[in-house]
């Protein structure tokens, strides 16, 4: 009854070893419906994608996997990597929705701050400087002590910056 979990388990010891193919090759093997790890193994498996290269196998594999397995524990970290593999596509748009999304469902979770994080520097990267600050302004007030912190703040000053509000950026830098 636990072999399935074994070789899950032994995957995982293949992924954090950086051996991304023999890990994927037993994930893809434990992802099917039939499996007790089904959801656990889809996860992982578009983790190895991911880290080989392939994002939009990685987006395809996340973005099924949330819709079957909505009842997931694994469902926040499905969602929130489904934006990054997303964004790794270049398709910025949708990696946005994926967060927002992520953080509408789950803003008590602890990637929340993460995917804010990455909220405001995508909308930074597709030039709509208003909503990266506003995306800055509620991170650095719901996680002012967070290890990315001093990354928002600087993103925030910029936003200003390019915006054309002048003294608050040089304001912002100074602080």
């Amino acid at each position: 009854p636990l072999l399935s979990q074994a070789r899950l388990q032994r995957g995982r010891v293949w992924f954090e070893q950086g051996q991304y193919d023999r890990a994927l090759e037993l994930f893809s093997r434990l992802d099917g419906a039939e499996s007790q790890v089904a959801d656990e193994a889809a996860y992982w498996t578009a983790k190895c994608q991911l880290r080989l290269g392939d994002a939009a196998g990685a987006a395809g594999r996340l973005g099924d996997a949330v819709q079957k397995f909505s009842a997931s524990p694994l469902l926040p970290e499905m969602m929130y990597d489904r934006g990054v593999a997303l964004l790794r596509t270049g398709d910025a748009e949708q990696a946005i929705a994926a967060w927002e999304g992520f953080r509408t469902r789950f803003g008590d979770h602890e990637l929340s701050g993460e995917a804010l994080q990455l909220l405001a520097v995508t909308e930074h990267q597709q030039r709509r400087y208003d909503r990266s600050h506003a995306h800055c302004r509620a991170f650095l007030a719901q996680y002012p002590t967070h290890s990315l912190a001093a990354t928002v703040a600087f993103l925030s000053c910029e936003n200003d910056f390019l915006t054309g509000q002048h003294d608050e950026a040089a304001t912002g830098f100074r602080r």
